[in-house]
């Protein structure tokens, strides 16, 4: 066989690496077997090296081995496949990283009220102590004043008391010191 320099229409092709992989050799043992025209096959000029080419077609179906055609389909399927399957895992879990957001602001939005109505509470306390503490002093001076009554009204009773009896006393109140005998 020669070496061609581009492959032939419709017949299907895989690269010298594909070719390699399916026969378990190196890609430079498949390039000499081309070459040697143990395979169909060629290479055509790249825009830096050659690139090699292997006919699909030569590789038997029925054996282990599989056309790299067939091959590459089945891996471009797969490959599709688990790439189907991460996206919409990807989708399921932005959706609940969504929904988690979601969930988070309105757990901020009610924190914030519930901060809110308590800080409110806290100041209505805060206005009852002073209110308490305004009142105790109220009440304190409340009972100074009766304390300062009570100790007024003593003093009135005393002095009453006192003039009570005094108009109890026989006499006039300076004879008392000037009694005399002769009674």
């Amino acid at each position: 066989m020669t070496t061609e320099k581009s492959p032939q229409p419709g017949r299907p092709v895989m690269t010298a690496r594909e070719a390699a992989r399916l026969l378990r050799k190196d890609p430079r043992t498949i390039q000499r077997m081309i070459e040697d025209g143990e395979l169909d096959g060629g290479a055509h000029q790249g825009p830096q090296r050659r690139r090699w080419f292997v006919y699909a077609d030569q590789f038997n179906r029925s054996s282990a081995e599989i056309t790299p055609a067939a091959h590459v389909a089945d891996d471009v399927a797969a490959e599709r496949d688990r790439l189907l399957l991460e996206n919409a895992d990807l989708r399921a879990e932005l959706v609940s990283t969504q929904e988690a957001y979601r969930l988070v602001l309105a757990s901020q939005a009610t924190m914030h009220e519930a901060l809110t109505d308590y800080q409110r509470s806290v100041d209505e306390l805060l206005a009852g102590t002073t209110a308490f503490r305004d009142a105790a002093a109220h009440f304190q001076a409340a009972v100074s004043g009766l304390q300062s009554s009570n100790s007024k009204l003593n003093q009135v009773a005393g002095a009453y008391s006192d003039a009570l009896h005094q108009g109890l006393i026989p006499g006039h109140a300076g004879t008392l010191g000037n009694a005399s005998p002769n009674l």
